[in-house]
Parts: C-alpha cells; structure tokens; sequence
C-alpha cells in the first residue's frame, strides 16, 4: 500500500518503474512457493517442465526447494553461468525426469528446449516478446505446450498480467489459448513495444483501482 501511494504521488516514469519493481519483487516471494508446488504436480504427473523467473535468487530459491521436495532440480541458468557449464546443465536436463530452471534472459532464442511439454513462468517479464520468446523455444511443432503463469492476487500483479495478456493477444486465461500460432502472431504484433509503455499503462491502471476503493 506504501508503494502504492508514492506511485500515486510521483508522476516520472522513473520512479513508477521504481516503485513497481520493488513490488514485483516483493510478490514473487509470495510466489516462489505456490509455484513450487505447480512444479511438483506437473512433475508428479510425468511432464517434462521448465521454471522460468526474472531474478536469479528466484530460480536459486525454486531450485532450493524443489530439492527439498525431492524433485530433481537443474540449473537455475542464469547469466553469469559459464557456456561449458550452461551446456552440461541443459543436457542433464533433457535427459532425465525434473525441473529446468533459468532466468528468462539467460537463454537464448537458439536453444532448443522441445524436449520440455510444460513452463511455469514464476515471474512476469515486463515485456510481453520476452515472455514468447520463453514458450517458443520449447516447441517443436510435434506436441502442444502448456504453460501456467503465476499471478498473485493483488492489484498490481493481476494487472500487469492483463496487459500482458492483452498485448499478447491471448483472451480468457493464463498460458497458451489457442496454440503456438495465436503466440507466434502476438510475437510478430508485440515485438517493437516498448516495456515503459507496458508500465505506464499498468501504472494507470493501479491508481485508478486504487482511487475507486479508497
């Protein structure tokens, strides 16, 4: 609520980019541990799953965790990891039952992830082409991808996945509606949006929610 009210108070981009960063920050706490929890299912159910997060102490969190589950964890990749040991990581990984877990900016769009049916995004990235990005490089054309953002509930957050989610193109849910096309043509829609513009509509949004409960 802090945040909240300085955003409201403050009108420069850059401390609105301040502001919604830290609470970014702070909800992913909340998050951390209910998408532990999805991992768990999904690799209980036998699907092959990659965590995607922004922060690295994120995905070394998730991967703290999922250990302490039992669940096979690899990675978390993330920038600073070298090339020989970001190959390695990727190979366990797609040879054995578990959780891949990487930082959205680490991998590049050249990598092959297909052998993964399944992405939990822990984080939102502020940029909607980076999000596709992420889903496109587990798809092979052969089998369909299912992926789960978590959102926590809160103004802010829920918002910032609208917005997301309006930019992409996709209506109705979290993940993928209609296939890896409608993510492929949202890619081609989306790909010179600029993140400022996603954050000052987003911070548009949570004032005015804000002012109408006040």
């Amino acid at each position: 609520a802090k945040e909240i009210r300085l955003m409201r108070a403050e009108t420069t981009l850059q401390i609105t980019v301040g502001v919604l960063a830290r609470l970014r920050r702070l909800y992913t706490d909340v998050k951390v541990p209910a998408a532990v929890r999805v991992l768990c299912e999904q690799i209980n159910d036998g699907h092959p799953t990659i965590a995607w997060t922004w922060h690295r102490d994120a995905a070394q969190t998730v991967a703290k965790l999922l250990s302490d589950s039992g669940v096979r964890a690899y990675g978390p990749i993330h920038g600073q990891m070298s090339p020989q040991n970001r190959e390695k990581v990727l190979l366990e990984a797609s040879a054995a039952d578990g959780v891949l877990i990487a930082t959205m900016a680490s991998l590049g769009v050249a990598v092959n992830l297909a052998w993964a049916s399944h992405q939990v995004f822990v984080e939102l990235d502020w940029s909607p082409p980076n999000i596709s990005q992420a889903e496109m490089r587990s798809y092979d054309g052969a089998h369909p991808i299912a992926s789960v953002y978590m959102v926590a509930d809160c103004i802010p957050d829920s918002r910032l996945a609208e917005i997301l989610l309006w930019k992409l193109g996709s209506l109705g849910r979290l993940g993928l509606e209609a296939g890896v096309g409608s993510v492929a043509s949202a890619l081609a829609g989306t790909f010179q949006m600029n993140p400022s513009q996603t954050l000052e509509q987003l911070a548009e949004l949570i004032v005015g929610e804000v002012d109408d409960q006040s």
